[in-house]
């Protein structure tokens, strides 16, 4: 921090490798015997986060004290906002425990290459939702008449929509997790909407009609897919639970995943 070489008024980009994550104040990092420095990195992502900040201090006027962590976590690279997919960005399922994720005031967002091991299907994976409003996603309960009574709109319908309520489990070679899966993301995992879903499991008159269901529900089991989870711990029962939350999910592009690896090895080289 002393050294005046490193020309610490032009705000260089510092790398660090090898470091251990605390939660000290809420999170700290610490440098490890084996770990690594990098001042100003040669790297792809060191110029990318340099132009970033470049930009965040010209608007700011060139002051420094201006910039405050609502500025940068407003985009870039790493903020909340930013959740395209990023190759070198993406983390092992191992990391969601072994990093503690979740239990900070704010929730951690992360972005996984994973397979898909199991989706819980015993039960209906979907609840009955307003049909009245499409801003209207509450629960309905069928009354004597066979109505759906809808509280917050205060209306009963003669149909309801059926939306997903997925549970799944996912992992890599490092892990597996569960995932929470709700309504978009659950249609393009199973390929078909709760409703259409419903009506198949539900045709009395097709004998076949429940082992339909479970090979719709089987079929993307143990494909892989790129996800982005949100990670939250959650008070259940006066103890913690980590919830992860699929908030995208993509098929893999397998010539354009070659090409980002291709790509990844050719840092190290």
């Amino acid at each position: 921090a002393q050294n005046e070489n490193y020309s610490w008024n032009n705000h260089p980009i510092v790398a660090f490798k090898g470091v251990k994550v605390g939660d000290y104040s809420g999170l700290s990092l610490s440098l490890l015997q084996s770990g690594s420095m990098s001042i100003a990195p040669q790297i792809p992502e060191g110029q990318q986060l340099l132009e970033f900040m470049t930009s965040k201090i010209n608007e700011a006027g060139g002051d420094v004290n201006r910039i405050n962590a609502n500025n940068l976590s407003s985009g870039g690279p790493g903020g909340s906002s930013n959740r395209g997919d990023s190759f070198m960005q993406r983390k092992l399922c191992n990391i969601i425990k072994e990093d503690g994720l979740g239990h900070l005031e704010k929730p951690d967002w992360v972005s996984m290459k994973l397979s898909c091991f199991y989706i819980k299907s015993d039960n209906e994976p979907w609840y009955t939702a307003c049909a009245h409003g499409t801003d209207c996603k509450k629960k309905v309960i069928e009354d004597m008449e066979g109505n759906w009574r809808c509280e917050k709109c205060n209306v009963s319908e003669p149909k309801c929509t059926r939306r997903y309520v997925l549970t799944t489990q996912m992992g890599d070679h490092s892990g597996s997790n569960w995932f929470s899966f709700f309504d978009n993301e659950a249609t393009k995992l199973i390929g078909m909407s709760a409703d259409e879903l419903h009506s198949i499991k539900n045709d009395t008159t097709n004998p076949n009609a429940d082992d339909i269901y479970r090979s719709i529900i089987n079929k993307n089991l143990f494909k892989q897919f790129i996800i982005k989870a949100k990670v939250k711990a959650e008070e259940v029962n006066q103890s913690d639970r980590v919830k992860c939350t699929v908030f995208s999910m993509d098929n893999i592009d397998y010539a354009t995943e070659c090409t980002k690896m291709i790509d990844a090895i050719a840092l190290y080289q």
